[in-house]
């Protein structure tokens, strides 16, 4: 069972599962300790939260501090379009903002605020074995719930970051429903951005849909073909504008994704019928991403052909270009 949070180092870049009543909060600590009574600082659903321990009562009072994401930062000038939909959904954010905040419990005992995960766990389980947020999933895998599901979008980042996966899917802005969660503020997700931003060796094409409904980053290395792929992706709305119904669309985006072949033709059958995709829709996937691209996708793509690991952006490197 893990351990309530007060009584670990809590440290920033770790994962707080908070129970109440009927309810689970899962935040991500951004700054700790913030006070020698052993406050914390920690994210959640885009807002900043503070934690203050009650050291008597054997208690954190939660209080509301500020956005994760103002106007002015950087990050959000490194995503053409996105500083934009904040702006043009400003209003209906901001109701959306406070009802979750409502849903927040002003007081919760100590002992029901746990270390579920940190940043430092996922990086040594994506460097083991990072085929959990690689290769898709497969008919008979269960779904990730939880804080797997939470941090399922933080190890994409990672296997991308780290060379284990050539193209990743970030959705920037949810803006068809006012009522989805935001998934760019899942654990962990906003300080990897920050990482890829800085990475040389990675770049960014934006996918988006008309009126600001939406807006997904497509992540790639610079290496082909995954720089022509995401761009490919971005270039039609994927994600973002469009919903891959047919069995053409799953088939491409899987195969861009670097999903694995079966379970691709397992999620194309069990929504498009027996049989399919067609011996002509996959002749056709494949001309068009050899018209793309003639390289072949090698992984991990950081690795040189003398079989070098590149090392990855260093702080105040220009990445995403």
């Amino acid at each position: 069972m893990p351990a309530p949070a007060s009584a670990l180092g809590v440290r920033a870049g770790d994962i707080l599962q908070l129970d109440a009543e009927s309810s689970t909060f899962y935040m991500e600590v951004t700054q700790a300790p913030i006070s020698e009574a052993g406050s914390i600082q920690t994210a959640w659903q885009g807002n900043l939260l503070r934690l203050d321990h009650n050291a008597e009562q054997i208690s954190y009072k939660i209080s509301y501090v500020g956005p994760v994401l103002r106007a002015g930062d950087p990050l959000l000038k490194s995503f053409p379009g996105w500083l934009e939909a904040l702006t043009r959904q400003g209003a209906a954010l901001q109701q959306r903002q406070q009802q979750d905040l409502a849903k927040l419990p002003e007081v919760v005992p100590a002992a029901s605020v746990h270390v579920v995960g940190s940043l430092s766990q996922l990086e040594g389980m994506v460097g083991q074995d990072a085929s959990r947020w690689c290769t898709g999933s497969g008919p008979s895998d269960s779904p990730p719930s939880g804080v797997q599901y939470q941090m399922q979008s933080a190890g994409e980042l990672l296997a991308l970051l780290t060379g284990q996966r050539g193209v990743a899917m970030v959705q920037l802005h949810v803006g068809w429903d006012s009522g989805a969660p935001q998934p760019v503020h899942n654990p962990l997700v906003i300080p990897l951005l920050r990482q890829a931003v800085t990475n040389p060796d990675l770049c960014v094409a934006m996918s988006s849909a008309q009126g600001g409904l939406g807006l997904t980053a497509m992540l790639s290395a610079k290496k082909e073909p995954f720089k022509s792929w995401a761009a490919h992706l971005a270039s039609f709305g994927a994600q973002a504008a469009l919903v891959a119904d047919s069995p053409y669309y799953k088939l491409l985006i899987g195969r861009v994704l670097g999903y694995k072949e079966e379970h691709i033709i397992a999620h194309i059958q069990s929504s498009n019928g027996p049989g399919q995709p067609s011996k002509e829709v996959v002749a056709a996937v494949e001309r068009q991403l050899a018209a793309l691209s003639h390289k072949k996708p090698s992984l991990p793509w950081n690795t040189s052909s003398r079989g070098k690991r590149k090392a990855g952006g260093a702080k105040g490197q220009q990445g995403l270009r």
